[in-house]
């Protein structure tokens, strides 16, 4: 949850939080989260999480544990770059984008399952995170969808069932990665002037 819907007045250096801080690029990604995909009894900071676009699939796996099935996330053509996070059930969600516009693939609570929403080629480097995993801030936490439009960066949240588009700051052109911080500060990483 971002308060007031803004950024903070003065920048805030800090280090990304467990997995977060791994070097990322537009087909590699990682985020800290449970046990299992869909298994939230141990909490969500369990272990590091890593997706990979390995041709048109966006695989799920925790490296250095084998009793982890590999999941597929999403399936696609033209997929260019993705980003992806779990909720607080351990459901991933995952920003991509396909033949130059920008979707999400996410639990729908209100649907009872996955759904697709397309934001189309003027939304650019979609990145997704839950903002705060820690177990004493559950009723607090809220995934996060950032994303520069047209020299803009902007997010949504989950809570909002991702419908409300929020200006954050102008002047950006390239959103490399979001995610707490050990500051406790939600961090944006990219490019701004």
């Amino acid at each position: 949850m971002l308060p007031n819907n803004t950024l903070s007045t003065t920048v805030q250096y800090s280090n990304f939080i467990g997995a977060r801080n791994s070097t990322t690029s537009n087909i590699l990604d990682y985020e800290t989260g449970g046990i299992n995909v869909f298994d939230s009894s141990q909490g969500i900071q369990v272990q590091s999480w890593r997706g990979r676009l390995i041709g048109d699939d966006i695989i799920l796996d925790v490296p250095n544990n084998i009793n982890i099935t590999p999941y597929l996330a999403y399936s696609g053509t033209n997929i260019s770059e993705f980003s992806f996070t779990f909720n607080q059930n351990m459901n991933p969600i995952v920003v991509f984008v396909q033949s130059g516009s920008s979707k999400m693939y996410w639990y729908d609570s209100s649907l009872g399952g996955y759904t697709v929403t397309d934001y189309g080629n003027t939304v650019t480097n979609p990145r997704v995170s839950l903002d705060d995993k820690r177990l004493e801030q559950t009723s607090n936490s809220d995934v996060i969808f950032a994303y520069i439009r047209e020299g803009s960066l902007y997010y949504r949240q989950q809570r909002d069932r991702f419908t409300i588009e929020r200006l954050l700051r102008n002047n950006c052109s390239y959103l490399k990665k979001i995610g707490m911080g050990t500051n406790n500060r939600f961090l944006f990483q990219g490019t701004f002037t």
